[in-house]
């Protein structure tokens, strides 16, 4: 995920690669046969420091399902305690008793919204009840959408949005899970969801919705028009995209999750953001200037606005 506040980039750490729901457009499933299924608390610790030397203001915390992590509580506490702020990435199917400590340690809930029809009632009706009960403790919650092969609708976390007083939402193309096959949209796919991703954009903005794109799109999908909407609209669209910086589990560090095989063996070991923002940049260079499609050698986009699309895809 390629995540930006502010010109900054934020940070996502992967506390563990354990879920209790099955996305089929999954692309982490399999991290835990490669790193530890769960961080350790000495690691934990060592990437706090890391962070408070740093002064990193903000860190995703995703998995896996990262309120699965028996010690999720503690290290919320512990990045407070350092000052950083927790941005919680969730499927929102935790326990009820997880609402209070959670609401009062994290500065934004992402919750991926699915498709009703992936949810037996009882989950269904778990996440209903979680999202009701962090609005009622004030939390600040945000939706996720992702748009996978058989799952485009997005009526329903519309609804959702305007039932639970929702104004932002982060989507997404599924993208490739480097270790196992899941469902995800490879570049001429893609093609056929640009109006639909447009057509979603506009219902936002017609209910007051902000959103932001993950990952980029090649830009000759969309009209000049489309394009110059979406840059005014949607925030972070792109035609290029940026480390996400992912932290494993062992502190490793990849570019992204669908980019795996681009990393780093230990963040801790560099000297803040930048300096790893910089490391990733330049290994994939070679990479963003190849052409991914036939067209891309004649448009004058490509290396300049456009890379051609997903890096993993190329």
């Amino acid at each position: 995920m390629c995540i930006i506040k502010g010109g900054f980039y934020m940070l996502n750490l992967f506390i563990t690669y354990q879920c209790n729901f099955n996305c089929d457009y999954c692309f982490i499933h399999g991290f835990g046969k490669k790193y530890p299924m769960l961080m350790e608390a000495k690691d934990f610790e060592k990437l706090c420091l890391w962070l408070e030397k740093h002064k990193v203001a903000t860190i995703g915390i995703l998995g896996g399902e990262p309120t699965t992590h028996p010690g999720l509580v503690r290290m919320l506490e512990q990045l407070n305690e350092c000052g950083v702020a927790p941005v919680l990435f969730t499927n929102g199917l935790f326990e009820k008793d997880l609402q209070e400590p959670l609401a009062e340690l994290v500065v934004n809930f992402v919750i991926n919204y699915n498709d009703p029809s992936m949810y037996t009632k009882k989950q269904w009706d778990r996440l209903q009840e979680n999202i009701e009960g962090l609005k009622e403790l004030d939390a600040r919650v945000s939706f996720s959408k992702n748009f996978s092969k058989g799952k485009i609708s997005y009526a329903y976390i519309l609804e959702a949005a305007a039932q639970y007083g929702i104004t932002n939402i982060r989507y997404d193309i599924s993208r490739p899970n480097p270790l196992e096959a899941n469902n995800y949209f490879n570049l001429e796919d893609s093609k056929v969801l640009v109006k639909q991703i447009l057509e979603f954009v506009k219902a936002c903005e017609r209910q007051n919705i902000h959103t932001g794109l993950d990952c980029c799109i090649p830009l000759c999908y969309f009209t000049e028009e489309a394009l110059e909407y979406m840059r005014n609209i949607s925030m972070k669209f792109s035609g290029v995209c940026h480390p996400s910086i992912d932290i494993q589990t062992d502190l490793s560090a990849t570019y992204c999750i669908p980019m795996q095989e681009v990393n780093l063996s230990n963040i801790t070991e560099y000297n803040g953001e930048l300096e790893v923002l910089t490391y990733f940049n330049k290994q994939v260079g070679a990479i963003r200037t190849k052409t991914a499609q036939e067209r891309c050698g004649a448009c004058d986009k490509f290396g300049r606005q456009c890379q051609g699309g997903c890096l993993a895809l190329k």
